[in-house]
């Protein structure tokens, strides 16, 4: 790990008190989030791990959440925190973790959380740049992956020129595209309040079959191959194909969902996490 101006804790500590209610795990509109992270082994003798680099803003401080795939994030997984003093320079001095996840003494995979403190001040999100990347005998290979806003899957309010205003509603929504059998391809989601999925396979000759997956609770996060997701939550007797796409859709609830590609030629990582999608505009009552 590199610093510059900063200085970091590597031992695990508690969450903010629960009075903060802003700051728990269930709330979402003051953190971001890395929606896919890891430290584990990789296929063929590759090393999965991601690397964080914190940008310095002056006085923003707070912490750096793991959570583990397959279960619901808590107020106790495993988190550093992190502080930058008044006097900054805003390109020469940040935060750098090689692997983030092995840093806070964890292994495998999950997301992770971006908290700015609370009630001391520094309140808001500095910028961060995450890689996933596979280290391998061959060679290093990776991708970027953005910091979401989960704010952004909720709601936006509008304003228009005749003093209206409103609220855009806003869903999660990914199509994992067909891809040649030298891919393997995965489906995840964190979801961000409770939310039901509903997922769709795209077959080659055109047809559409569309599946009711069920509902997910809050701060909930999972990560599968394609083929896995429809044998778990369509059934045994269905299959997907590399010639076949599979969509997947959130209802009554927000959800950060993505799918990933990988080349089991180089294991090289692609991730492509799906913007929030409008899916309802309400207007306030226009009154001249």
């Amino acid at each position: 790990m590199k610093t510059r101006l900063a200085t970091v804790s590597l031992v695990l500590f508690a969450s903010v008190a629960s009075a903060q209610l802003l700051y728990t795990p269930t709330s979402t509109l003051k953190k971001g989030i890395i929606p896919l992270v890891g430290s584990t082994a990789g296929l063929n003798g590759a090393s999965f791990k991601t690397s964080l680099r914190i940008n310095a803003v002056s006085d923003a401080h707070g912490r750096i959440v793991f959570h583990p795939l397959g279960q619901i994030a808590r107020d106790d997984d495993p988190s550093i925190p992190y502080s930058f003093p008044t006097n900054v320079h805003v390109t020469t001095d940040y935060l750098q973790f090689d692997d983030i996840v092995a840093a806070m003494g964890q292994s495998g995979l999950g997301t992770l959380d971006i908290i700015p403190d609370s009630l001391t001040g520094g309140n808001w999100l500095p910028p961060v740049h995450a890689r996933i990347y596979n280290d391998t005998p061959n060679g290093t290979f990776g991708t970027d992956v953005s910091m979401v806003l989960p704010r952004d899957y909720f709601f936006s309010i509008y304003s228009a020129a005749d003093f209206r205003a409103g609220l855009v509603q806003s869903s999660g929504r990914t199509t994992v595209p067909p891809l040649p059998a030298i891919y393997r391809r995965n489906v995840g989601f964190r979801t961000l309040s409770p939310v039901g999925l509903v997922a769709v396979i795209l077959r080659k000759s055109g047809k559409q079959e569309t599946y009711v997956i069920g509902t997910f609770p809050g701060e909930y996060s999972t990560l599968m191959s394609v083929e896995q997701f429809v044998k778990q939550f369509i059934g045994d007797k269905e299959t997907i194909g590399p010639d076949d796409g599979l969509l997947l859709n959130t209802q009554n609830g927000a959800a950060i969902v993505y799918y990933t590609y990988t080349d089991n030629r180089t294991n090289d990582p692609s991730i492509v996490v799906s913007p929030a999608v409008e899916t309802n505009v309400l207007n306030a009552p226009y009154v001249p």
